[in-house]
């Protein structure tokens, strides 16, 4: 099967989605969505997101500083999480969505619509403009129909559309970049790139990896949360009526 590294280095500017089905991350993969982010700005392919919460939200911060161009923003609504779109998420998208996966009208109404957004980026808005490749960040997500048991996660939706686009033929590539093979291999590759920051956080973050606890690591006496590490102190206790009370 072919890598990401090896795919990005053959193709020619691929129309690429990105997908995500956390919002909470560890330190390390958002450090690590934030370098794909800077690394595909780099490759300029054209991308497809919708880049409001974690994997995609980190994503997009690198991808904006090293300047990429203004992606193809795939929302639910008109304006969403700060960004604002004239082409958001249609009605028929729907009824797309609900034949890939039988679980889709007991969704919530705005996960069925989060859904519809990501059978929409990868399929393309007119469901006949799939992308040519799909980077996912999507764990346990159901990747089949044979699989999907009840998973009914965002993430599903965009990789049983491309499920479907593989079943008719179609050369849909899809990378789980959460895959460690991939995590390593990634990482590898890019400490040698020529731009300084992304071989630097690149040597960084593969150093991570070789430390007691693995992929992802989270220093002790720190809390993770969406905008960074908050430390937690340990609260005062007063030892003094328990040793008194032991006293003979």
């Amino acid at each position: 099967m072919q890598s990401l590294v090896h795919y990005l280095m053959q193709a020619e500017r691929p129309v690429v989605a990105i997908a995500g089905n956390k919002s909470r991350l560890p330190l390390f993969t958002r450090r690590y969505a934030y370098l794909l982010g800077l690394w595909l700005a780099q490759e300029k392919v054209t991308l497809r997101i919708s880049p409001c919460r974690g994997f995609c939200a980190w994503f997009m911060k690198g991808w904006k500083s090293y300047g990429g161009p203004t992606p193809d923003l795939y929302l639910a609504f008109r304006k969403q999480e700060g960004y604002t779109t004239s082409t958001y998420t249609r009605r028929e998208s729907s009824d797309v969505a609900a034949a890939l996966h039988e679980g889709f009208h007991k969704l919530p109404g705005v996960s069925r619509l989060l859904a519809s957004t990501h059978v929409e980026l990868v399929l393309g808005r007119d469901h006949c403009t799939p992308a040519d490749c799909l980077i996912c960040f999507t764990q346990d997500a159901a990747q089949t129909h044979e699989d999907v048991d009840g998973r009914t996660g965002v993430g599903s939706f965009a990789l049983l559309a491309a499920s479907h686009c593989r079943d008719a033929g179609l050369p849909l590539h899809v990378f789980q970049v959460h895959d460690s093979a991939t995590v390593r291999e990634t990482l590898a590759y890019l400490a040698t790139n020529h731009n300084r920051q992304i071989a630097g956080l690149a040597r960084t973050l593969a150093a991570k990896l070789d430390e007691p606890r693995g992929m992802p690591t989270r220093c002790p006496g720190t809390q993770e949360t969406t905008h960074g590490r908050r430390c937690i102190q340990p609260a005062p206790h007063n030892h003094a009526p328990a040793l008194q009370a032991a006293r003979p």
